[in-house]
């Protein structure tokens, strides 16, 4: 018997124009992966509920899928199971994604001929890519369409041309699904086409919470150093240190140590503008990412910068941008671009290109950990609870444990932030000015934080040339809070 029609989304990527494309992207990045109803059963039965109306143990996995024959739309396998078994299936199907001509998001569903055959199967099986249109069929009259509530909130309904037999009656199935980074709620409707009655034979609504995935499903890359408790401890409380290598520099800055720096040009080779200054330059690394791909170049590095504002000696405004690599080679590579308030021209630039090592008589750039009193913040609650204490948090990323499943990690101070009048929300953005590496001039990174009272945390992040404000690229990552057991992607650090 169907339990539920639920409308659910995966990633998508649709050359559609306008607001529809960001509700898309936001929508596909925090619905997938594993819901179920178990807090609402178990409450039907401490409460006594009489078995009949109580809301059956269901369960829902959704993995993304790509089949060539729905080319064109975003498509993913959905498979509904009871009592926490996965091999009691109620439901096997394929829920195909795409926008129609009026502009609607849109939800077609398609079941398997052969079930069997693709039960439990993993993620990008060749099982998918390998179907036929002999192999499924259209469920005629039962699309259903997605609008954008709020920030968080999307809300599905259908129009009454989903005519299906429930034991021997023609029904006509309407719903209304709810979904949020952290839930998603389903009231569906069954009525009579005989006579027009509501048939009540599935207690409403389905309240299904969505779980963190942890390191059972999503295992760290080897590439990637772990932020384990180990390095936690190493760095925690600790009065100033001076890190003589790349490891501890990359540890301290993992742990949630902030990390300030000071070179000595005398001993770099510097080269850039005629005339340009060559003094002794300081700075806080506060916005940092890890690179160990080989995609970003043949070595692991950690990038930064800065930017300020500064008048020269006639009283003119310019622009200070500060851009640094530090190398697990030991190099240091830190290029100051002083430019024009609109940033057209470039008035000087200056390279310095040091060395980070153990030898302190060789050393032409020196790193320091701040040596600040840290707290580990495991929860939501207590994330919510520092910040309005007026603490100063940091985060740091492990895009390797996130959706994103990239051999980086990224770090910052939350600065400016905003909490939802519940409390279950919290907004943080940062942004950074870089060099535009696709075709020149430069580009404001912006990172768009996402954290939830369940742990998610939905990250949205873009760059936009600073002179016209073109998006070069937008990317939706979902992620989690680490818990106890240090298995998410995402670190905060309440810094004393």
């Amino acid at each position: 018997m169907d339990l539920t029609h639920i409308a659910l989304l995966t990633c998508a990527c649709l050359s559609v124009k306008g607001d529809i494309t960001k509700d898309l992207q936001y929508l596909a990045a925090i619905f997938p992966g594993f819901y179920d109803n178990t807090v609402q059963y178990e409450n039907d039965i401490k409460n006594d509920i009489p078995e009949k109306d109580r809301h059956v143990h269901l369960s829902i996995s959704v993995s993304n899928e790509e089949m060539p024959i729905l080319e064109g739309r975003v498509n993913f396998y959905l498979e509904e199971f009871v009592n926490g078994d996965r091999k009691d299936l109620v439901r096997q199907r394929i829920y195909s994604y795409g926008v129609d001509e009026e502009e609607r998001i849109h939800l077609k569903f398609y079941t398997l001929k052969d079930q069997k055959q693709f039960a439990h199967a993993s993620p990008n099986s060749p099982l998918f890519k390998n179907l036929t249109l002999k192999d499924v069929v259209y469920v005629e009259g039962c699309d259903v369409y997605w609008d954008r509530v709020t920030e968080d909130l999307f809300r599905s309904h259908m129009f009454n041309t989903c005519l299906v037999e429930i034991d021997g009656a023609e029904i006509l199935i309407t719903d209304t699904n709810d979904v949020t980074s952290s839930y998603l709620t389903v009231k569906e409707t069954w009525i009579s086409v005989a006579n027009g009655s509501i048939v009540r034979s599935i207690p409403v609504p389905y309240n299904l919470t969505k779980q963190i995935v942890g390191t059972e499903t999503k295992l760290p890359l080897k590439t990637m150093p772990r932020q384990g408790q180990d390095v936690y401890l190493r760095y925690k409380n600790q009065t100033k240190t001076q890190l003589r290598t790349f490891d501890d520099l990359l540890q301290a800055l993992v742990s949630g140590q902030a990390v300030r720096y000071y070179i000595t040009p005398t001993a770099c080779r510097v080269t850039g503008a005629t005339g340009a200054k060559t003094t002794q330059i300081g700075g806080y690394i506060d916005t940092f990412e890890y690179f160990s791909s080989p995609t970003f170049g043949p070595n692991s590095y950690i990038g930064f910068g800065s930017l300020s504002y500064q008048r020269d000696d006639s009283g003119s405004l310019a622009v200070r941008l500060r851009e640094g690599s530090i190398y697990k080679t030991g190099d240091v590579h830190l290029t100051v671009t002083t430019l024009s308030p609109d940033y057209q021209a470039v008035i000087h630039k200056q390279y310095y290109d040091c060395t980070i090592g153990p030898d302190s008589s060789s050393v032409s750039a020196s790193f320091f950990a701040d040596g600040a009193s840290l707290t580990r913040l495991a929860t939501f609650g207590e994330f919510v609870t520092a910040l309005q204490s007026g603490s100063r948090i940091r985060a740091t990323i492990d895009y390797g444990l996130c959706s994103l499943k990239k051999d980086t990690i990224g770090g910052a101070d939350i600065e400016d932030f905003e909490v939802s009048s519940d409390g279950n929300h919290v907004l943080w953005s940062q942004l950074k000015t870089i060099s535009n590496s696709q075709g020149g001039g430069y580009v404001n990174d912006i990172l768009t934080s996402r954290f939830f009272s369940n742990g998610s945390v939905v990250f949205t992040a873009s760059e936009v040339v600073v002179d016209t404000d073109k998006p070069l690229f937008v990317n939706v990552i979902t992620c989690a809070m680490n818990g106890p057991r240090l298995d998410g992607g995402v670190e905060l650090y309440q810094v004393d």
